[in-house]
């Protein structure tokens, strides 16, 4: 986390060391990053920028942590407009209002992309909190789902959050994959950005998948 030093600073001078600390994180991964060049673009000389992060990892894990932090104000703020929909159509009304925040901070979108695709020394632990705060809040939507009788009653509401967060933690490759684009070469964001229909379709495709399975209800249950 910062130093106190760094929220004592003028808002001004205090947002323009983030915007160029998220610019650059956003343009490089993690060990390209050079806190050199934020510095010299903030107009401050290196030996400030400790007096306010402890190194370059404690910047980094700042910038993750606030762009969390922005995200859920974002759906704060953005509530689903049917406060009674099913789990399937609040995941794709979330799924919608993601890329609505992804357009608005393009740049802190980009910089968590590269945490979780690219190389980032803190992946296994993002991934891990990922993991175990995805299960426990898909659960919590599955159990409330069978408690007003929209989900199985006997379904297992661990077991299906955890297809859930399977399908929600690989759905960034198989866009990469389905849109013909490379972690390497092209950026993800942006690309759904342009293709965003193409890419509703194939999301809306994995929920109704989810919602009514693969069976011909009919042509039965009979081989």
């Amino acid at each position: 986390m910062p130093k106190a030093t760094f929220f004592n600073l003028p808002e001004e001078k205090r947002k323009l060391l983030f915007d160029l600390a998220v610019e650059e994180f956003a343009d490089n991964d993690y060990e390209s990053a050079s806190i050199s060049r934020i510095v010299a673009k903030a107009g401050i000389a290196k030996g400030s920028f400790y007096q306010y992060f402890a190194d370059k990892l404690d910047l980094y894990q700042f910038l993750l942590d606030e762009g969390i932090r922005l995200k859920m104000e974002f759906l704060k703020a953005h509530p689903p407009p049917d406060s009674t929909m099913n789990l399937f159509a609040y995941l794709r009304w979330l799924f919608k209002v993601g890329l609505d925040y992804q357009i608005m901070h393009p740049k802190l979108a980009k910089v968590a992309q590269r945490a979780l695709y690219g190389r980032s020394p803190i992946q296994p632990q993002l991934n891990a909190r990922i993991r175990t705060e995805s299960l426990a809040y898909l659960g919590g939507l599955v159990r409330q789902g069978i408690a007003n009788g929209q989900l199985h009653a006997d379904l297992d509401a661990d077991a299906a959050a955890f297809v859930l967060h399977a399908v929600s933690k690989e759905l960034g490759d198989y866009l990469m994959y389905r849109l013909g684009l490379d972690h390497e070469k092209d950026d993800l964001l942006e690309a759904v950005r342009r293709q965003n229909n193409e890419a509703q379709h194939i999301f809306d495709q994995i929920m109704t998948f989810l919602e009514f399975g693969m069976v011909n209800s009919k042509k039965g249950n009979a081989p």
